[in-house]
């Protein structure tokens, strides 16, 4: 499937998931922020398909993205995405931002293994499978200030920050919107332990 968004060219796998991350991107602005400069530096951890990437594109056409994909299926399209589009100042990495480097669970429901309940945590949603992915440090990858930066990562979340926290790369970011997932086990809340 293919659309057109913005005079972007973005292939997509279903239309569902597609209007749902519309809504939420570019009706809601969830990720809208005022950069100071032209070409903002920007991270985005949990890339999916590119739809956040588009929407920072568009922003910002000059923005320099490094955009963190774990999903071979959602990988592939994203990278169709940002070449059909030639996008420039755009970094791929097709691996799972988590607390250590090395290979990581993935695990994914009924849905299959394209869906965006797909989790490194195993109590994120009901499994019924699991891949293994490459899984690396956030903090490896930012080196002076970085402008914005997104995480939709399914859970692990609480686990980034810490790392970053722990790295001192925390410091170095100017703003930063993400989602968390609370309560994957029941009566646990790690995000305000750091």
């Amino acid at each position: 499937l293919t659309e057109k968004v913005f005079g972007f060219r973005l292939k997509l796998v279903d239309y569902l998931a597609f209007v749902s991350m519309f809504e939420e991107i570019f009706i809601r602005n969830v990720y809208y922020f005022e950069a100071e400069k032209d070409n903002p530096s920007i991270c985005d951890c949990g890339a999916n398909i590119g739809i956040a990437l588009l929407y920072f594109k568009k922003m910002y056409p000059n923005c320099k993205v490094i955009a963190f994909e774990p999903d071979e299926k959602a990988y592939r399209l994203l990278k169709v995405n940002v070449e059909v589009n030639q996008f420039k100042n755009v970094r791929l990495v097709k691996a799972a931002v988590y607390k250590e480097e090395g290979f990581v669970n993935f695990y994914y429901g009924k849905e299959g293994a394209y869906s965006l309940s797909m989790s490194v945590q195993k109590y994120r949603s009901k499994p019924v499978s699991f891949k293994k992915v490459e899984s690396v440090l956030l903090s490896s990858y930012l080196e002076k200030r970085l402008d914005f930066l997104k995480i939709d990562i399914e859970g692990a979340e609480s686990f980034v920050m810490d790392e970053l926290f722990a790295s001192g790369k925390l410091k170095i970011i100017k703003e930063c919107v993400f989602e968390y997932h609370h309560h994957i086990k029941t009566n646990e809340d790690a995000l305000g332990k750091t």
